[in-house]
């Protein structure tokens, strides 16, 4: 039977969602289940940035599904048992997919049945952590069945509005001409003071993957960032900044990042700015954890510098 599966957003959570939280809780945590029902109630209710989506099937009621829209993250799936059997709960998800990006769950350990269905989905585990006591899953959704499903979905709409510049730079490409150019690029978005700030410290993040990109002396082009680049973006920082860092990770050969730098010469840039250009290596250097707002794979992530970033 062809199911049409809908989903109806919901202004409150009625009192039904506590007691299916509680009966399934007590089903697959034992005795550890009503004071985790009852602490997950709590947070449910107190947490704004969740959605509770009525599931239809057919138009009948066919569970309900909650999701936080602040990570993409479904905290929990309530699904009639006669259409769950039907496969309600893959057309469930892929309405989920049609509002929201990068979708993950997070559900009980041993709750395995839910754990097999959404591995048949295609999630998999990623990273497990302790909730009330609990022994959670967080599961991520594969991106290539993601990019799957996209070609048989409605895309998410998106309502933000980017702003890219573009700058031809002169045929002989001079370090004049590459100055003129990228000083013009920036005053098109406002200018250099609009992104850096007096004595801010600014991180420069270009690409130096590997040695490819200089053989003999010879610039082998879109392999790595042009040092040039580098030496006039530095040039039109150093007024303004108080402290800039060149930061690279070499992905070929982790442990060769600071050879990367001195093949390509980025450690005569370093050393025309004294005590104001440093070198780092982001394979190596020491890192603390930050957290990232509206996360959706990742909540937090390690880093080893504070500041504006340019990517270049």
């Amino acid at each position: 039977m062809r199911i049409d599966c809908r989903l109806e957003p919901e202004e409150k959570f009625p009192s039904q969602i506590r007691g299916l939280l509680k009966s399934r809780a007590i089903k697959v945590l034992g005795a550890q289940g009503d004071s985790y029902a009852e602490e997950r109630w709590c947070a449910l209710t107190q947490t704004p940035s969740l959605i509770l989506y009525r599931v239809l099937a057919n138009g009948e009621a066919g569970g309900w599904v909650i999701v936080n829209c602040r990570n993409s993250t479904i905290t929990e799936i309530f699904l009639e048992e006669q259409w769950e059997a039907q496969g309600l709960g893959t057309l469930m998800i892929d309405r989920i997919l049609e509002n929201h990006k990068l979708v993950s769950a997070e559900v009980p350990k041993s709750d395995g049945a839910t754990c097999v269905f959404l591995e048949k989905y295609g999630f998999r585990p990623t990273r497990e952590f302790q909730l009330y006591g609990i022994s959670m899953v967080r599961m991520d959704l594969s991106a290539a069945v993601y990019l799957g499903k996209l070609n048989h979905l409605k895309p998410p709409s998106y309502q933000g509005k980017e702003v890219v510049g573009i700058e031809k730079v002169a045929e002989k490409q001079t370090e004049k001409d590459i100055r003129d150019s990228l000083k013009q690029l920036i005053d098109k978005l406002g200018g250099i003071g609009k992104f850096v700030k007096k004595d801010q410290t600014v991180v420069i993040k270009p690409n130096l993957v590997s040695e490819h990109g200089l053989k003999n002396g010879v610039r082998k082009g879109g392999i790595v960032t042009d040092i040039r680049l580098i030496k006039v973006l530095v040039d039109l920082l150093s007024p303004l900044a108080g402290k800039i860092i060149i930061a690279e990770g070499a992905s070929i050969n982790r442990s060769e990042t600071m050879k990367m730098f001195s093949h390509y010469g980025f450690n005569a840039i370093r050393d025309s700015y004294l005590e104001k250009v440093h070198l780092v290596d982001l394979n190596a250097d020491e890192c603390v954890e930050k957290d990232i707002p509206d996360g959706r794979r990742l909540e937090k992530r390690s880093s080893d510098f504070c500041g504006v970033t340019l990517v270049v």
